[in-house]
């Protein structure tokens, strides 16, 4: 039934509008890869200032020939692998400017929304390099872009990660949502009973970076994975220790009032840079 027409007697006026505190934001990317990279360096810096980190690598020693009775030892100089060179290289910032009228007027903390949203733009910026590094893994190539990952492609990854000798902790599998779709296809994947043996996915979401834990690998699910639908997806499989991630000026936030518009300038800055140091240690997994 319609409202009666109340303009006539002026009782409009009466009737509110309301406009409700809560707001329904953008929703946020899934941000995890910059979180399993190795970022001991950075710890081992601390407050030090610096814009470079260099990472040296001592190899492994061959025995040399067996002597006979009476031989002669023969020394050579110990060789050392060439140096990864960690920049700190890039700066990520967003600012927006805030009339303080609007400020407080609003009946939304618009200075929190923002600055929160600030923050995340310059996480994402982090994330999109971080993603970027998937590809870069030359040594272990599996699958095929646009085409899902199986089983066997897993298994694949798996096994170039125990010939690399990575380490069993801190060893991830971040995939797009398109290919973790094609997982829970996978028998072998949702079944209960081979959760027991390899783990599974029993259910749970991949968004959880610690929920899902199959072949010893942290499967974790992102949108921020390089790719289309199209033209298939960057996943990877990899151990921390592939790269390296130091953040030295880490979602520092600053403010400041301008007399000449009445505004609150704020800006969120990352200073930062991230590097590659062992290949063997990442598989790229072409897939959907």
């Amino acid at each position: 039934m319609a409202l009666i027409d109340t303009d006539t007697v002026n009782a409009s006026t009466f009737i509110p509008t309301l406009w409700s505190r809560l707001t329904a934001d953008a929703r946020e990317e899934n941000l995890v890869m910059a979180n399993t990279f190795d970022r001991r360096y950075e710890a081992e810096a601390g407050k030090q200032p610096y814009n470079t980190i260099n990472i040296q690598s001592v190899p492994n020693l061959t025995v040399g020939a067996t002597l006979g009775v009476g031989g002669t030892l023969t020394h050579t100089e110990a060789s050392m692998n060439a140096r990864v060179v960690l920049s700190i290289d890039t700066h990520a910032y967003r600012s927006f400017d805030l009339e303080v009228e609007l400020e407080q007027l609003s009946n939304v903390d618009l200075m929190a929304k923002l600055t929160h949203k600030a923050g995340y733009a310059v996480s994402l910026r982090i994330d999109d390099d971080a993603a970027g590094m998937v590809d870069d893994f030359a040594t272990n190539l599996v699958g095929t872009l646009a085409v899902p990952l199986t089983y066997d492609d897993v298994v694949q990854g798996w096994r170039l990660l125990e010939e690399a000798l990575a380490p069993q902790g801190n060893r991830w599998f971040v995939m797009h949502p398109t290919q973790a779709g094609e997982f829970y296809k996978e028998e072998r994947f949702i079944n209960q009973l081979y959760g027991k043996t390899i783990g599974g996915m029993d259910g749970k979401s991949l968004r959880d970076s610690v929920a899902v834990n199959i072949f010893g690998l942290k499967w974790v699910s992102s949108g921020n994975v390089e790719g289309t639908n199209a033209a298939g997806h960057d996943n990877g499989i990899y151990h921390s220790e592939a790269v390296a991630l130091a953040i030295v000026d880490n979602m520092r936030m600053e403010k400041q009032y301008e007399l000449d518009t009445d505004s609150t300038k704020v800006a969120v800055h990352a200073l930062y840079g991230m590097i590659e140091v062992r290949d063997d240690h990442g598989v790229y997994m072409r897939g959907s």
